[in-house]
């Protein structure tokens, strides 16, 4: 269980604080829930159950983020060739998937948003937006945990894969 203060990684919103936890009732049962805050975001308030906590996860520590990198060339992405298929596999990997599946992910779009750009060609506009989310909420808790400015961390990845063979 978190406690107030506590930073959580979202799945969606990314890096919270843990505001405050409540008590609501719903369906005649008394049900507690974190209320965060995106650190980006003071207007937002997001209500996750106590006994739900899925869409959160605890942030990754300095050595588990270099562990997690240098994972990347061995990783093992999905690969789908219907593209629409994909698409519905990528976005619910990208809310209740893994940090690992997210880097799938972006490995994936990545390389092939450089294959169509060899050829004057672009990425389909909702697998760039899938990238997009998948590149933002990698960057912030790298960022965050490593407190290093979120576009930097493309060459802090780019500098662990190259220096650790």
């Amino acid at each position: 269980m978190w406690s107030i203060n506590d930073r959580v990684m979202h799945n969606v919103y990314g890096i919270c604080k843990i505001c405050e936890i409540t008590e609501r009732e719903v369906d005649d049962d008394i049900v507690k829930y974190y209320v965060m805050v995106p650190i980006d975001d003071e207007i937002t308030r997001i209500l996750v159950p106590v006994n739900k906590t899925t869409s959160i996860k605890e942030l990754l520590t300095r050595d588990k983020i270099i562990e997690l990198i240098q994972a990347i060339p061995q990783s093992e992405a999905v690969n789908i060739d219907n593209k629409n298929r994909r698409r519905m596999v990528f976005s619910d990997l990208l809310t209740k998937g893994t940090r690992l599946d997210r880097l799938g992910i972006i490995k994936i779009l990545f390389e092939e948003k450089q294959e169509l750009e060899k050829d004057n060609r672009k990425l389909h506009v909702r697998d760039e937006a899938i990238l997009t989310q998948a590149e933002k909420l990698l960057h912030e808790e790298l960022g965050y945990v490593l407190e290093i400015d979120e576009k930097d961390v493309g060459k802090f990845i780019h500098n662990i894969l190259h220096n650790s063979n």
